[in-house]
């Protein structure tokens, strides 16, 4: 019995989109594109990369959760894991394991460190004047 509208390994037809489905789609991107336009023209005036990369520090922490979450797993994760899963099992489980390890050390211990420095990534620690470490040039160099 061959089903009309579906995948078919015999006969290779796949489904495309419909209506609805491009109404939804180019709902999405115009969203996207309107919130993007309008805190483009909100925030026109404001130049600092402090106000343009952490909103003025000002954010509350839920959406700045949502957003390191996004940025932390990416995509070709969300995709690769049933495949990683139906390989190896439950021992995949064993990875969520370190990463909520790992997630509650950085959190514990070098996001308190960055915030009272005022520094948003890594990269910055050793640029920055306000931690003087006393490394010799070399080392300097190397991390920078």
């Amino acid at each position: 019995m061959k089903e009309s509208g579906k995948y078919s390994y015999n006969t290779g037809s796949v489904p495309t989109f419909h209506d609805a489905d491009y109404t939804v789609f180019a709902c999405t991107l115009a969203i996207s594109a309107f919130i993007g336009i309008f805190y483009a023209i909100k925030d026109r005036k404001k130049q600092t990369t402090d106000e343009y990369l952490l909103a003025g520090r000002s954010m509350h922490p839920i959406p700045v959760a949502m957003s390191l979450l996004s940025s932390f797993i990416p995509a070709i994760t969300i995709l690769g894991t049933p495949a990683e899963v139906y390989v190896y099992s439950t021992m995949y489980w064993w990875i969520s394991v370190a990463m909520v390890i790992t997630a509650l050390g950085a959190g514990q211990i070098f996001i308190p460190i960055f915030y009272k420095l005022g520094i948003t990534s890594v990269f910055q620690v050793f640029s920055t004047s306000k931690l003087q470490l006393g490394l010799k040039e070399p080392f300097h160099v190397l991390v920078n």
